[in-house]
């Protein structure tokens, strides 16, 4: 079931690549960004309700909500760095930068304490890497001229999303994935809307707006948020953060492989090799990925409902 979740996040995540460059044919980058998660925050919100009761929503501690408050502000500061660069990029280049993350990602993951270097893991993302950069020499010929663009999606990838990965690994790892994913979201929305008033975007009626725009951002409200984030969070509890990061590894290849459908990139062979190094860095990375790995105590969830400090998920904590 772990395997099938993570396949599953990488399914959608690859896609949304694409998705966000339908979305910017009609709305403004930070505007559209904030849409997208605001959507998927209040339809989070409704299903909760309708699904569970009101204490999912009304009882999280408030260590946990200043966890969730400053992961949704990382967050929203890398989607803006994400939307603002893919007016420029396409997704498969973007998803192809953002490879670097999982190296980062143990970075954080050791520096919080939730997680040993593993020699194996490290090797997997260092043959990933290989990988990816076989796949920027096939693809990326333009990327001198789209340098500002390439730089925001570094910045985004190599400092700001491991670290809310961290905060949500430690803080909110006990929570049931529709809680933390509404907070979460909604959070990184309203950070959104904040930067996009900041740089004077407004929202354009949705009726003038292309068709596949507003198809665009409802993918992205629906399967890249709602249902890839549930995953993610479910994915949390359950797995160490550096091996839930090495999906931004397989992520490029299907992305670039998007991409080409729709018309916007062209894998040669060498891109090919590239993306065989990439498959087999992660295979690596993850092999036997559930092995040694910490349930959640059930009886924990009740406790965050009524108003309990969630507890550290990270082994040897």
């Amino acid at each position: 079931m772990v395997l099938f979740g993570f396949l599953v996040l990488c399914a959608c995540w690859s896609t949304t690549w694409y998705a966000i460059r339908l979305c910017l044919r009609g709305y403004p980058p930070l505007m559209g960004a904030s849409l997208r998660f605001v959507l998927a925050a209040v339809f989070l919100a409704v299903l909760t309700l309708l699904w569970r009761n009101t204490r999912l929503l009304s009882r999280a501690p408030w260590r946990v909500h200043l966890a969730l408050l400053l992961a949704g502000v990382v967050n929203g500061a890398g989607y803006a760095c994400l939307y603002l660069a893919e007016r420029t990029i396409t997704g498969g280049t973007a998803a192809v930068i953002s490879a670097a993350s999982p190296f980062f990602t143990m970075l954080v993951a050791r520096m919080y304490g939730l997680e040993r270097f593993v020699p194996r893991r490290l090797l997997g993302v260092l043959v990933g890497f290989v990988g990816v950069a076989v796949m920027m020499a096939d693809g990326l010929d333009r990327s001198s001229a789209h340098l500002s663009a390439m730089l925001l999606v570094a910045f985004a990838s190599a400092a700001l999303w491991p670290l809310y990965g961290a905060l949500l690994k430690r803080h909110a790892g006990c929570m049931h994935p529709f809680t933390c994913c509404t907070y979460f979201l909604g959070y990184t929305s309203l950070t959104l809307l904040v930067l996009a008033l900041v740089q004077g975007e407004s929202m354009p009626n949705p009726l003038s707006v292309p068709l596949s725009a507003n198809l665009g951002l409802l993918y992205l409200a629906l399967v890249g948020s709602v249902l890839a984030w549930t995953v993610y969070m479910w994915l949390l509890s359950r797995l160490d953060l550096t091996v839930l990061a090495t999906t931004g590894l397989i992520q490029p290849v299907l992305a670039l492989g998007v991409d080409w459908l729709g018309g916007d990139t062209e894998l040669r062979m060498q891109g090919y090799v590239g993306a065989a190094l990439v498959i087999g860095g992660v295979s690596l990375a993850a092999l036997r990925f559930t092995r040694g790995r910490r349930r959640p105590s059930r009886e924990l969830r009740p406790a965050v409902l009524a108003g309990a400090d969630c507890p550290s998920m990270s082994r040897g904590a």
